[in-house]
Formats: C-alpha cells, structure tokens, sequence
C-alpha cells in the first residue's frame, strides 16, 4: 500500500514540471520581462524579473498561466481563507499588546476613552480589538526612502500610508498623500509603510514627496489591523490612534479641524 502511494506521488510528480523561466508574465494590466520562477505554493508565485522581486497570487493570473503552475482554485481558496484566519487572529493580539502593556487600569482608561463621542472626532470605535483610541505602535525605522531627509515625529500628528506600488488605487491617493504633507507640513508628518514582497517595485508612475519604509515582517500592518491598502492612520502628537482607513474619509477639512483644536488646546 505504501509502495502504491509513493509510487503515484512519483507519477504526479513527474507529470507537472512547472516551468523555471518565463519571457513575460502577466499579472492583470501589469505586464513582468525575462521571469525567473523562484518558488510556487498553492496560492502564490515569487519571481524574479528586470527590476526586482515579486510575488503575487495565483488566482490573479489568466487560466493558461495558472495551468502552467497546476493552480487548483478550490484548494487555494480554502488555503487562503485558514490563513486570513490565522492572520487576523495574529494582528488582534498584536493590536491589543500596547493597552494589555499599560495595566488594567491603563486598558479601562483608553477603553473608555475610546467610547467617548463627540462631533470633532472622524470616526468611534465599537469593538475592543479596535485600535482606535488606543495607543499606537512606536515607529522607529532605519533607513527611510522617498525625501532626503528622515521625519520629525515627535511633536506632531503622523499620518501612515498604507500602501503599494502595483495597486492603482493607491497609485491614485498618493498625490493627496503629497499634497497633505505640503500643507500642513508645520504640523503633520506623512510617512508610508510598503511591504516586504513589493520592496522593489518600481512599476508605479506617481512620485512620492513623502518619506516612506518598507514595513519588514508587517510588523506594523499587523499591529494596527491593517487588511486592505490604500489605508491611513492618523495618530496624535501623543500616539493616540484617531483614525484607521481608507483615506478618502480623511480630508483637508478634517484634519484641519483636528490641528487647529490641537493648537488651541496646547496654548
């Protein structure tokens, strides 16, 4: 029996031969030169090409590429969906180490706080695992690209950029990404998050004016719950988490009214 099963593997082995290399790879509108196949799982392809590293998922390839790669839809989804799983049961007990940290007491505070309304907030919290109210993750990066120098944080309101290069709708955010940093550079600081898989991505058009880091491990997508890009939080001058998401609900307007209170409360 034994001796069956070894020997079917074998013939299934022997039967699918992905291949190494791949003149052009296309993956939605983006098209990859001169791949190299550096490992394929159930659900992810990692290559290399012209400009760097890659890795995308399966399901985003046409049906002839993914027959290349025996893609078997059924057993990827199922794959994905334990490991969504797994992940965000990961990230809330990340989110939830900075209160766990602070005490009983400290937790009941920002509990509390985070269940205090008012009109001058941008959004309110209804859940525990939110991080909303709560404080955030302590940012200290090394080596900072995209402005020639590295932020000042302390002391002002940071606003972290979710993101990454292939997706068009954060090719399409961060001009207003720029544009807040522009106006209220005197008081906001924008910095950006990009992870580890996308590094070396240089297929995005849009400049970036604002310093930006690889988020290594995605320590802090995991920390804040971060599931979707483009996303934005925005943290006070004492790092408490004012708002999570998609940046369109955070506009000139609001953060305006949230900086102007802040200078008024700090006179």
């Amino acid at each position: 029996m034994l001796r069956a099963l070894l020997l079917a593997l074998l013939l299934a082995a022997s039967a699918f031969a992905a291949p190494t290399h791949l003149d052009r790879l296309k993956v939605g509108s983006q098209m990859y030169t001169n791949v190299n196949i550096v490992s394929v799982s159930a659900t992810d392809l990692y290559f290399s090409y012209e400009k760097g590293v890659k890795n995308v998922k399966l399901r985003q390839l046409d049906p002839e590429t993914q027959k290349l790669f025996n893609y078997d839809a059924q057993a990827a989804l199922q794959l994905e969906s334990q490991q969504n799983q797994s992940d965000a049961k990961f990230q809330t007990t990340v989110a939830s180490r900075p209160i766990a940290a602070a005490g009983t007491s400290g937790a009941a505070a920002a509990s509390e706080k985070a269940r205090t309304s008012s009109e001058e907030n941008i959004v309110d919290s209804i859940s525990e695992q939110s991080p909303i109210g709560k404080p955030g993750p302590a940012i200290s990066v090394e080596k900072w690209s995209g402005s020639a120098s590295a932020p000042i944080l302390k002391g002002r309101f940071v606003l972290v950029t979710f993101w990454t290069p292939w997706s068009v709708p954060c090719q399409k955010w961060i001009p207003q990404f720029n544009e807040l940093q522009k106006k209220f550079a005197d008081k906001l600081a924008v910095i950006g998050f990009v992870p580890a898989a996308d590094a070396e991505d240089r297929s995005m058009d849009s400049k970036v004016d604002f310093p930006f880091a690889v988020d290594e491990k995605g320590k802090y997508q995991a920390a804040l719950g971060v599931k979707n890009v483009p996303c934005v939080a925005l943290m006070d001058p004492a790092g408490t988490v004012l708002y999570l998401g998609h940046p369109a609900a955070l506009g000139d307007k609001e953060l305006a009214l949230l900086l102007t209170k802040a200078a008024k409360d700090t006179r």
